[in-house]
């Protein structure tokens, strides 16, 4: 039964929990773990302290100089693929307009063909334009 007991209080909240109780009855031990727990913390901020307080180094200008190629590298393709997209935009309104145009163009041929032969096929009949416009069916296709 000491062994199961024992075996449970080597965890790290017993230990934490003995050195409360230590610390609460003896002042040195307070003291001591105090100390302790600022040791760690100087040592654990030391390096961003340090840091804070140099001045640029190499290390920082080639830092500064590599995000720059990243940011100018990335700005280029960005503005690359954005030109490539306007100028497939505009290739793209540029050639339907044209293809209307072509279509408006080839419906107004068969338009004036169409009216052409109807205007032959008046001009060929025995009536003349003026009956056909008494009548109204100048228009009547």
């Amino acid at each position: 039964m000491e062994g199961l007991s024992r075996a449970s209080l080597t965890g790290f909240a017993s230990r934490l929990k003995a050195l409360h109780r230590l610390s609460a009855s003896e002042e040195a031990i307070r003291i001591a773990g105090f100390f302790i727990t600022i040791l760690f913390l100087i040592i654990e901020c030391s390096p961003i302290l340090v840091k804070l307080i140099s001045e640029r180094t190499p290390y920082d200008q080639r830092l500064e100089t590599l995000e720059t190629e990243y940011h100018l590298a990335n700005l280029k393709n960005t503005t690359i693929s954005r030109l490539a997209t306007d100028s497939q935009l505009t290739f793209e309104n540029k050639t339907a307009g044209f293809r209307v145009s072509e279509m408006i163009n080839a419906e107004n041929e068969v338009f004036a063909h169409a009216l052409r032969q109807e205007k032959e096929d008046l001009m060929a009949r025995k009536e003349g334009w003026f009956t056909l416009l008494k009548k109204r069916r100048i228009f009547d296709f």
